[in-house]
């Protein structure tokens, strides 16, 4: 399932490349929560539909992804677990 993040948000992050990759790079521009729906193996990156939809939208790769996290960035993903009876 999807994977909730919370990290740093860096100003190129909102401009994807023509690959449509996002790139860590310039100053940062505040935190940001957003999901990651998928992987690409090919691309060794994850996918951000980004609630802003167009704009900061695309592949984020493992390398920025690890960094991210180092960073102080958080991640959760939910569980669907049955409770026990009581």
């Amino acid at each position: 399932g999807p994977v909730m993040m919370g990290t740093n948000w860096y100003e190129a992050m909102s401009r994807p490349r023509g690959d449509d990759r996002l790139t860590v790079a310039g100053e940062v521009a505040g935190g940001h929560a957003y999901l990651l729906t998928r992987y690409s193996k090919a691309r060794d990156a994850v996918w951000t539909p980004n609630s802003w939809g167009g704009e900061g939208q695309g592949w984020i790769s493992r390398a920025d992804l690890v960094r991210l996290l180092d960073e102080d960035g958080e991640a959760c993903l939910a569980i669907n677990r049955k409770m026990p009876k009581s």
